[in-house]
């Protein structure tokens, strides 16, 4: 399950993240590369975990045919990203859901899906494969998925990592580092890669395909497989 965000959380959130994410900007424009690459002019984008929207921003600027569904349990957050859209001039194109993914009614495929920063959050006990399947199942055949997600080794202790801890504290000071380290150490729950490919392998999906690597963070994209692909 994930976090829910208080309202002083989803007003700072913008801010925040880019102090504890290296190169978040250029995360974002290399997402909108990466599912540019597969789709067509005119495209249905299924956004999990969207928070207050940086990553709808990114893709709806440079797509004006795209269509989304953004899908968030805080609903604070939600207004953020709203918020964004009436400025941007997009906000006809996004449907908005406040939930979690795993309570959405899924009633259409999708020809893409976004998860960044969200399957960290989740337990490898049943919980992120559960996530990672809802993800498949509300995809179209060849359609890309883009994830991001905190990817240190679980039994490490942040402030042991000596770049990502270094960045810490260049951005933030060392006692709110260690404090953020230490949240870090207890809330999420990094996989590696052979540990995210044979999740998505057993529920659909190919192989995971590196396209952001910044510190402890990573980006992969992979795409909705057929049936007979599967087998």
């Amino acid at each position: 399950m994930t976090p829910r965000f208080s309202p002083s959380d989803a007003q700072t959130y913008d801010h925040r993240i880019r102090r504890l994410v290296p190169s978040y900007d250029i995360l974002l424009k290399l997402t909108n590369s990466a599912l540019s690459s597969f789709l067509s002019s005119k495209a249905k984008i299924l956004l999990s975990g969207v928070g207050c929207g940086d990553e709808l921003v990114a893709l709806a600027d440079h797509h004006p045919s795209w269509m989304f569904t953004c899908i968030d349990p805080s609903e604070s957050m939600l207004e953020i990203a709203k918020e964004k859209a009436i400025r941007g001039g997009f906000s006809d194109r996004v449907t908005w859901e406040t939930t979690r993914l795993e309570d959405f009614a899924l009633t259409e495929k999708f020809d893409a899906a976004v998860s960044q920063l969200v399957a960290h959050f989740l337990p490898d006990t049943g919980a992120r494969e559960n996530y990672l399947r809802r993800i498949s199942t509300s995809l179209s055949v060849g359609a890309p998925f883009v994830l991001t997600d905190y990817s240190g080794n679980q039994s490490d202790d942040v402030t042991e990592i000596q770049p990502y801890f270094h960045w810490l504290k260049s951005h933030l000071g060392e006692t709110e580092a260690t404090k953020v380290s230490e949240r870090i150490t207890s809330k999420f729950h990094p996989i590696n890669e052979g540990q995210l490919s044979n999740l998505l392998l057993r529920n659909g999906m190919s192989s995971p395909r590196l396209f952001f690597a910044a510190l402890e963070y990573r980006g992969y994209y992979t795409t909705r497989m057929n049936d007979e692909m599967r087998h």
